[in-house]
C-alpha cells in the first residue's frame, strides 16, 4: 500500500514538472518574438497572426487543458 502512495506522488510530481515546462515554453515564445502577441497598451500592427495577450493565454491554457 505504501508503494502505491509513493508511486502516485512521483507521477503527480512528474506531471507538474511537464506542465510547468509547457507553460514556460509558451510564455518564452512571446518574449523571443516567435509569436506576434500584443502586450497591454501596445498598438495593433495588422500583421497576420497577431493576437492580444488575453487571446494567447486563453488559447495556451485551452491547449494545456485538452491536449494538442
Amino acid at each position: 500500500m505504501d508503494g502505491f502512495i509513493i508511486d502516485d506522488l512521483v507521477q503527480r510530481a512528474g506531471y507538474s514538472h511537464l506542465l510547468s515546462g509547457a507553460v514556460y515554453g509558451a510564455v518564452l515564445a512571446i518574449f523571443d518574438g516567435s509569436i506576434n502577441v500584443l502586450l497591454p497598451g501596445q498598438a495593433t500592427t495588422d500583421s497576420p497572426g497577431e493576437m492580444t495577450l488575453d487571446q494567447y493565454l486563453d488559447d495556451m491554457f485551452n491547449y494545456l487543458r485538452t491536449g494538442f
